[in-house]
């Protein structure tokens, strides 16, 4: 057995497997120059190849440069094939080999320091600093600074999904005249957003109430024109109650 062909040979690429696992077994028998010798009945049974598989495992390795065939002989009936593995050693890297390491490269020089003259400074701190109406850092708002003119994008959303028929801009000036009537805060977008969100849902539920109101209406008024009253129910009677005295019933 030799150690040093066993090792280089796990370095080989072979082209299958199969030839990896003959080329393992030379050198499994090898000695130290790298010669093995080889039967081709035994050697077949114990790589599970067949005589013929075995033979064409070792012309391949022959011809891609891995074995050479030396010679054949003849021990009675049986003959024996004498192989030399072509490996090569690796070669070791010198021990006294002292390491040369190149010069750092001289750092980069600073770049030069600019102090702007007094003059400079004072007309940087007394330009005019821009200001955005409505939204600071993008992702606040001051109410005191909703415009109640204009309805911003991220209102516009609020607006599409609420199912209003009334007026959108009228809706948007009650609500930005609302917040400007008490004490200015910086909200975030979101929550500007959901309290006007709140605000629709209620003006929303205003419009049913009303409309319901002069369905009712105008079913009073229809059945006094035909000559007769008609019938409420008590709960009817005291929801109608409720609005005659200006209260907005929510049953």
């Amino acid at each position: 057995m030799s150690a040093k062909f066993t090792y280089l040979t796990w370095k080989m690429n072979t082209s299958s497997p199969a030839e990896k696992l003959v080329l393992l077994m030379l050198a499994d028998n090898a000695d130290d120059e790298g010669y093995a010798t080889l039967n081709l009945n035994t050697a077949a049974s114990l790589t599970s190849l067949s005589v013929f598989g075995l033979a064409d495992c070792l012309k391949s390795l022959v011809d891609s440069g891995f074995l050479n065939k030396e010679r054949v002989d003849r021990r009675g009936t049986q003959e024996i094939h004498v192989f030399k593995i072509l490996a090569e050693e690796e070669k070791a890297a010198p021990v006294n080999t002292i390491p040369v390491y190149s010069p750092a490269p001289a750092p980069a020089p600073a770049p030069p320091t600019f102090h702007p003259a007094p003059n400079q400074m004072q007309a940087v701190s007394n330009a005019p600093r821009p200001q955005s109406r409505g939204q600071m850092n993008g992702n606040t708002v001051s109410t005191h600074d909703l415009d109640e003119e204009i309805i911003p994008t991220w209102a516009e959303r609020a607006f599409k999904f609420s199912g209003l028929a009334g007026d959108h801009n009228l809706v948007w000036k009650k609500f930005v005249l609302w917040y400007k009537a008490k004490a200015n805060e910086l909200m975030p977008i979101s929550r500007i957003e959901s309290k006007l969100q709140y605000w629709l849902v209620n003006e929303k539920q205003n419009e049913r109430q009303q409309q319901k109101t002069s369905q009712y209406s105008g079913n009073a008024g229809q059945a006094q024109t035909n000559g007769y009253r008609q019938k409420l129910s008590p709960s009817e009677r005291f929801r109608q109650q409720l609005i005659q005295k200006g209260k907005k019933p929510t049953f």
